[in-house]
């Protein structure tokens, strides 16, 4: 039988709450847009905030797909990570 650790449980589903608020923060376009990929095996990864709006960012493997505030999808989108 499998056990799995309070801890464990605990940290899953604070990541599963972070997924939660990451996806609330998005536009309805955003949403719409970002479903299409995340059925594709791509995860809403984070959001890029800046002065001309939201950017939402998901990751598959090492390509990143962005998805603009009026839900403009960008499959070259030429991101820098730290």
């Amino acid at each position: 039988m499998y056990s799995v650790t309070r801890e464990a449980l605990l940290e899953r589903r604070q990541g599963d709450m972070n997924k939660e608020v990451l996806w609330n923060s998005l536009t309805p376009a955003q949403r719409f847009s970002a479903n299409h990929f995340t059925q594709e095996g791509y995860e809403l990864a984070f959001i890029r905030r800046s002065q001309h709006g939201d950017l939402a960012v998901l990751l598959q493997d090492q390509q990143a797909i962005t998805v603009g505030l009026h839900g403009k999808i960008n499959t070259e989108s030429h991101l820098s990570f730290r």
